[in-house]
């Protein structure tokens, strides 16, 4: 049972992805809260899940999705770096570089990321 409530929020996902590509994140926000309740604790739907929020301008929303995904996956490089950039816009200097050293570190240690 569990390998089938694994599979299904895939489609979701996978929407969602596709329209935040498009720049739809109106329309991504609906899929992707459905993929992250339905599996909240893969790094991928917090990621999505916050690239959307920040796309709606709902910080708040944004960073908690993001922490979730560093927190889920430490190697998540793209979350850090999104992190540092909704930081620096909001005038958070200090906690920018923060997560820009993290990328920077885990780059290092990594690799270059894995989202195209």
């Amino acid at each position: 049972m569990e390998e089938r409530k694994i599979a299904y929020y895939l489609p979701y996902r996978a929407v969602a992805w596709l329209y935040l590509e498009q720049g739809r994140a109106e329309e991504a926000w609906t899929y992707i809260r459905t993929a992250v309740d339905m599996a909240p604790d893969v790094a991928l739907n917090q990621f999505l899940l916050g690239k959307a929020a920040w796309a709606r301008k709902d910080a708040d929303t944004a960073v908690g999705a993001l922490r979730a995904a560093c927190s889920l996956d430490d190697a998540f490089l793209e979350a850090h770096y999104l992190l540092a950039q909704i930081f620096e816009s909001r005038g958070d200097g200090a906690s920018a570089r923060q997560h820009l050293e993290e990328f920077n570190a885990k780059k290092d240690l990594y690799g270059v990321g894995r989202l195209p």
